[in-house]
């Protein structure tokens, strides 16, 4: 809660982002992609580094295009058939098949919201399980390590969920779950790197121009 209350001096972001997800039983390579965030209007702006998915940049602004995200198809082949960039529903079908997570729910407060609702419905039920694994060095940065242990059901993600979070910074850095038929077997993992806060973002840096791209 003190992690949600602070979120809020952050009005904008740019960082780099590592995901890696186990889709439909197979885990996905990881894949790295550069990203700015701005709180409001929410927007989102994602250009992939390592192993895209069927885009490899993609924008979302809250009200724009009908809320529908603006991608470029991967390959050059995939563009020529579809044209430069394509419109997508965040939570169609088509999109959800290569992803856990719709891009409408990407940002530090969005993740701590989430974490805390599924921390107070575990917690209603009495099935809450937490553990302090205290103070760790993440990359260059000093984190608290919280771990979370639930029983299996649909609401929860995992088992056991391990949070990592920035001591000054007071965001989860990396969130990783695992599954209940194997405490190893990974479901999702999340890390946040080379974050820089309160960039002064406009609305030129969430144009389709800025992630190479213009409008279909």
């Amino acid at each position: 809660e003190r992690c949600l209350e602070n979120a809020s001096q952050y009005h904008d972001y740019t960082l780099t982002f590592v995901k890696q997800e186990r889709i439909k039983g197979k885990l996905k390579d990881a894949q790295k992609i550069a990203v700015s965030h701005r709180a409001a209007p929410f927007s989102v702006g994602m250009a992939w580094l390592e192993n895209a998915p069927k885009g490899d940049h993609v924008l979302y602004v809250d009200g724009e295009r009908d809320n529908q995200m603006l991608v470029r198809p991967t390959k050059e082949f995939h563009r020529f058939l579809a044209g430069k960039q394509v419109l997508r529903d965040p939570e169609s079908k088509e999109v959800m098949e290569g992803t856990l997570k719709p891009i409408t729910v990407f940002g530090f407060k969005n993740s701590l919201e989430k974490l805390l609702e599924v921390y107070r419905l575990a917690e209603s039920r009495g099935e809450l399980e937490t553990g302090y694994d205290g103070i760790a060095t993440f990359g260059d940065r000093e984190v608290l390590v919280l771990t979370r242990h639930l029983p299996e059901r649909d609401e929860y993600d995992g088992e056991k969920t391990v949070i990592y979070i920035d001591t000054e910074y007071l965001v989860p850095v990396m969130i990783a779950a695992y599954d209940w038929s194997d405490e190893s077997r990974l479901v999702a993992q999340y890390v946040f790197t080379d974050i820089k806060f309160n960039m002064d973002l406009t609305d030129a840096d969430f144009t389709p121009s800025a992630f190479k791209m213009s409008e279909p």
